[in-house]
């Protein structure tokens, strides 16, 4: 009985170590599998923490570039608005001085024409164009852009004004191309009256056949206008360079060659309006000069 008792205990705590055994085992795995269980939380925490910073950091990156990009363009806007309101302002400023330059001579035409003997009617009727002229020219050099036919109504009006001071007259014709609308073409205003003046002024001064031309034809994307006389050249004006009308004649030229580069400036830079002066014959005698611009389209 002693044996059988002994036996039994030694079973017993056999079992009791293998259970304790198996107890500490499985306590050991599952403490090993949370502490796996753990780590893999605390990567997938610290890559979702990462995801989270660079996401972040991308979003505040995009909206920094934004900011900059929108300040940059603000920037941009507001330096261009005010290098156009300076570039309108000059423009102004240039058509503006062409009208004294315009009226002191028209003025002394008139003072001529009256201290000529014309008679009182004729006298009464070149001041009455003069008017006219001169409100066309005044209303129009406000704007930017005038039609084509408004701008041969004024010069037309201008010539036959002009013609009423010659003895011999002179003969003019204005062509336009069959495919211009002048009623939709634009053109800057006053542009090529300073040109047509010159002619007149001092082209055709005491000529017994003097002959002005204006021609308006289209040439690809661009409006040609050309101012031709037949008149004494420029080779014989530059004779004459120490004379008054000569520099009047240069006044017009520079400003002309001033607004053309302010017209390009306002277009982006490109060189689309130019104007060049040439004889018109080979001995020298006769102008042309010709403007080329965008061909542009009332809207």
């Amino acid at each position: 009985l002693a044996t059988y008792k002994a036996l039994q205990d030694s079973l017993l705590r056999a079992d009791n170590v293998t259970m304790v055994n198996e107890i500490e085992t499985r306590y050991e795995t599952e403490k090993k599998e949370q502490e796996i269980a753990n780590m893999k939380q605390e990567a997938l925490l610290q890559e979702l923490k990462l995801r989270q910073r660079t996401t972040l950091g991308a979003v505040l990156l995009l909206i920094a570039l934004l900011i900059a990009g929108g300040i940059h363009f603000v920037s941009r806007q507001r330096v261009a608005k005010k290098e156009k309101a300076i570039t309108e302002n000059r423009l102004m400023s240039l058509r503006m001085q062409l009208n004294p330059h315009f009226i002191f001579n028209a003025l002394t035409a008139i003072q001529n024409y009256i201290l000529s003997g014309k008679d009182v009617k004729q006298a009464t009727r070149y001041l009455s164009n003069f008017a006219k002229v001169m409100r066309a020219f005044l209303e129009y050099n406000q704007e930017e852009m005038i039609t084509l036919e408004k701008e041969l109504g004024a010069l037309d009006l201008y010539i036959g004004m002009q013609k009423m001071r010659f003895e011999n007259g002179f003969e003019h014709r204005i062509q336009v191309a069959e495919e211009l609308d002048p009623s939709e073409v634009m053109v800057p205003p006053m542009l090529i009256q300073p040109f047509v003046e010159n002619s007149v002024e001092h082209g055709l001064r005491n000529l017994s056949h003097g002959k002005l031309e204006l021609s308006y034809e289209v040439i690809g994307e661009e409006l040609k206008m050309r101012v031709m006389d037949n008149g004494h050249g420029r080779s014989n004006s530059n004779a004459q360079k120490k004379e008054p009308l000569f520099e009047k004649r240069s006044l017009a030229t520079k400003i002309t060659e001033e607004r053309i580069a302010l017209l390009n400036s306002q277009n982006g830079g490109k060189n689309d309006f130019r104007f060049e002066i040439d004889d018109l014959n080979a001995d020298g005698s006769g102008t042309v000069v010709t403007f080329t611009i965008p061909l542009t389209y009332a809207s």
